[in-house]
């Protein structure tokens, strides 16, 4: 009603005496002619279908139906013979044009998960994705490794207290003459004992080697702020690794552009980058992922 008195006030001024008294009259007169449906018409209720993207039709704005038990009459109208004929075409016009809108609906697709924190004796198993051509087995140590570092066709699976017996073992359950599988052990050595089982399960993956499995082991990375023990310890460590594994023996970064966390059981970031930047270099091109 105060729209309409402003509008018609601005277009009539003192055209029409009480403007604002005659439109209240004329209020109070719509909807008076209403009559009682007889029969309440029954509404279908529309069959649900699955929802798809591509089926989804364009969200229109609608205005709702009377109720169902009210109809109004089709001849019902406003009397505008009190009114000025300039009010009377101003009432006629639309306030406002509502016109359909389109909802697009975008499906966003998240990557894989590449990166996999695995326990020996838990029930889940590895899944080795489609596209992979090396998958990196460590301990904790390269838990600050991140997807986005991670080269495209790359896998990290980590195993949280792993000692090199169990990264070993893990090697051998993930066979695949395409794959190159990258041994990445020795936090939990570095006290220099190691698992009786050790030497049997590195013999067991050199034998694999020679029938043609792609398995390399990544020598630990030192930190120079270690225990001086402790840095013997991985030294050794890494010697006889090498001295087995041969050619398949990848050199870590020098120790001093390695740096870890004050806790000293995780390499930092830029560490984590300088690995893998190490194994680039040594892995073959065909573990490159095809995409820029």
């Amino acid at each position: 009603m105060d729209i309409t008195f402003k509008h018609l006030n601005k277009r009539l001024g003192n055209k029409i005496s009480n403007l604002q008294h005659k439109l209240e009259l004329e209020a109070k007169q719509i909807g008076c002619n209403l009559i009682r449906q007889q029969h309440t018409v029954p509404v279908s209720t529309p069959t649900l279908k699955r929802l798809r993207f591509e089926d989804t039709p364009p969200l229109v704005r609608t205005v709702p139906p009377p109720a169902a038990t009210e109809r109004l009459p089709e001849n019902i109208a406003m009397d505008t013979s009190i009114i000025h004929p300039e009010a009377t075409e101003l009432i006629a016009q639309p306030t406002s044009i509502v016109g359909p809108t389109t909802t697009t609906v975008t499906a966003i697709v998240q990557p894989p998960p590449r990166i996999t924190m695995y326990d020996p004796k838990g029930s889940e198993l590895i899944e080795v994705l489609p596209d992979t051509t090396a998958i990196i087995i460590s301990d904790e140590s390269l838990q600050y490794m991140s997807q986005e570092d991670l080269e495209p066709s790359w896998q990290l699976v980590i195993q949280p207290g792993g000692e090199i017996l169990d990264i070993a073992e893990t090697a051998t359950t993930l066979l695949s003459r395409s794959i190159n599988v990258i041994m990445a052990g020795g936090l939990n050595n570095r006290n220099g004992s190691f698992h009786p089982n050790t030497d049997a399960m590195i013999r067991n993956v050199l034998r694999l080697i020679e029938k043609g499995y792609n398995i390399h082991c990544l020598g630990h990375s030192i930190d120079l702020d270690l225990k001086t023990e402790e840095i013997k310890h991985i030294d050794k460590f890494n010697r006889l690794l090498e001295e087995q594994f041969k050619e398949k023996y990848i050199h870590p970064p020098p120790s001093d552009i390695v740096s870890m966390t004050k806790d000293r059981l995780h390499f930092d970031s830029s560490t984590v980058l300088r690995i893998l930047d190490t194994l680039h270099a040594y892995l073959p091109d065909t573990c490159r992922s095809s995409s820029p």
